[in-house]
């Protein structure tokens, strides 16, 4: 949105519908529409960071950007709609469901959000796994607060079965293995949560933790050397679709 039109200061406020003074202030919004635009323009940039990240599968660092994209601009509604998508990644559907129920709220039509909520509240199956994957975690966590680690291995398990992208639930099944001294367990399940999120914070400071003689950045980047050299091999392989698996 411009905020000149012909040289002379828009009428009227693009954020909620009010007249403006002639300095293009708008007294109900407390903000002038130079400095709204600049506020626009700013969650448009983080918009386009956290989709960057998104495609690397920096997960934890596109929730981070797009966050901020949304408060600096609760209309954005690409950012809020990507924000879902990433949400849905890590397994928190709740979350995911929550950014598109308001996305669709900001803009009825022609929304994407709408497919996802419509693919989602269809699919009666998947929220009762969902629901109920939920539930196994809260019993989880009850089950390490009372010194049951063993107990909380089977429920983690059981969530990972109905929801095979629940970071959090892998993050808590690994800090369970730590705890019982099985760590090539607590490895594996670490370096699970880095395919799905590379920069995840807790998998790898974990794995750091207990890994003194080879640091998580080495196993990345090996890997990801490995997989530049696959790529290479294969020029003519489709690239994957960004949450291709999730819907």
């Amino acid at each position: 949105m411009i905020s000149k039109v012909g040289g002379t200061v828009a009428k009227i406020c693009p954020k909620c519908g009010e007249e403006l003074n002639q300095r293009g202030f708008c007294a109900n919004c407390k903000i002038s529409f130079e400095v709204y635009e600049k506020i626009k323009l700013s969650s448009k940039q983080l918009y386009n960071q956290g989709l960057h990240l998104a495609k690397v599968r920096d997960l934890s660092g596109a929730i981070n950007v797009l966050q901020r994209s949304v408060r600096f601009d609760k209309t954005n509604i690409d950012a809020r709609n990507l924000l879902g998508l990433v949400y849905f990644e890590i397994g928190e559907t709740v979350l995911a469901i929550q950014q598109w129920v308001i996305s669709k709220n900001q803009k009825p039509s022609d929304n994407i959000a709408g497919k996802y909520l419509k693919i989602i509240q269809e699919n009666q199956t998947h929220l009762d796994k969902l629901s109920s994957a939920i539930k196994k975690y809260n019993q989880a966590l009850q089950h390490i607060k009372q010194d049951s680690e063993d107990l909380a291995v089977i429920q983690l398990k059981k969530v990972l079965s109905l929801n095979p992208k629940f970071i959090k639930a892998y993050a808590l099944l690994a800090l369970c293995m730590i705890k019982e001294n099985q760590i090539p367990k607590a490895q594996k399940i670490l370096l699970k949560i880095l395919t799905i999120d590379k920069n995840n914070y807790i998998a790898r400071k974990y794995y750091d933790a207990i890994s003194e003689e080879e640091p998580i950045s080495k196993v990345v980047q090996t890997e990801e050397e490995s997989d530049s050299r696959q790529e290479a091999a294969q020029p003519h392989r489709r690239a994957p679709v960004l949450f291709g698996s999730s819907f």
